[in-house]
């Protein structure tokens, strides 16, 4: 085997008070250390397996100013999650949303009218036993999601409540971490919120976990743009 088949793609953990410092922290490690790999829709990506752990993720400022994409858009996109504010376009150009996965979930492609609002079963459940380690939620149609151009990132929503708080973990199989991670994790702490609410606890922390977190090819100049700036200010005298 040559150097690039021994290289084994690299495991990350970081860790920040919040998700703003996550995301900055997280996108210097992949650039920098990730493996390098191409993509299914061409070009090559630098990407890890990273566990990020978030320890309060509410406290401000929950956006990075320089993660634009969710500057800009991150508040539009908490209703899609939430609320299902374009789940009438599935079907019309929109392969899936994670609210139709999450909150109407059909099992059976034969019986299009059984639905299940999984959300409500986690709550449900953690009424019932707050320490249970089975309240969560899944997105994935093994029958039909393999063979799609556009399946589903988030596979798994796990939560439990410690210490009088909604601890909430996710699973992702493909994450872009420059224009992507930062709305995601904005709208999922949302849904972590509702549900601490309705049931009467607060907010605990938040773990994510990618499969596969990337920095695709075509955005390595911005990123270097973004490297730039930080060194920048880091360099300001105080």
């Amino acid at each position: 085997m040559n150097e690039v088949q021994n290289r084994m793609l690299p495991v990350f953990l970081v860790e920040a008070e919040t998700l703003s410092e996550v995301w900055e922290k997280a996108v210097l490690k992949v650039f920098k250390e990730g493996f390098d790999i191409d993509t299914e829709y061409g070009g090559s990506s630098k990407d890890a397996s990273v566990l990020i752990h978030v320890k309060e993720p509410f406290k401000k400022p929950r956006i990075h100013r320089g993660d634009y994409v969710t500057f800009l858009g991150g508040k539009n996109y908490i209703p899609k999650v939430l609320e299902g504010s374009i789940d009438h376009k599935i079907g019309k150009g929109v392969t899936y949303t994670y609210h139709d996965r999450l909150f109407k979930y059909k099992p059976d492609k034969k019986n299009p009218l059984l639905e299940i609002n999984q959300i409500e079963k986690i709550i449900e459940k953690l009424r019932d036993s707050s320490y249970s380690r089975r309240a969560q939620a899944i997105t994935w149609f093994v029958d039909r999601d393999w063979k799609t151009d556009s399946p589903p990132c988030l596979q798994r929503v796990w939560c439990r409540i410690l210490s009088g708080k909604l601890v909430m973990e996710t699973t992702w199989r493909s994450r872009d971490l420059f224009h992507a991670w930062g709305s995601n994790a904005l709208a999922l702490t949302e849904l972590q919120k509702v549900m601490a609410d309705k049931l009467e606890v607060e907010v605990g922390q938040y773990v994510d976990f990618s499969n596969s977190l990337h920095i695709y090819e075509k955005n390595y100049k911005e990123v270097q743009r973004f490297i730039e700036t930080l060194e920048k200010r880091q360099k300001k005298p105080i």
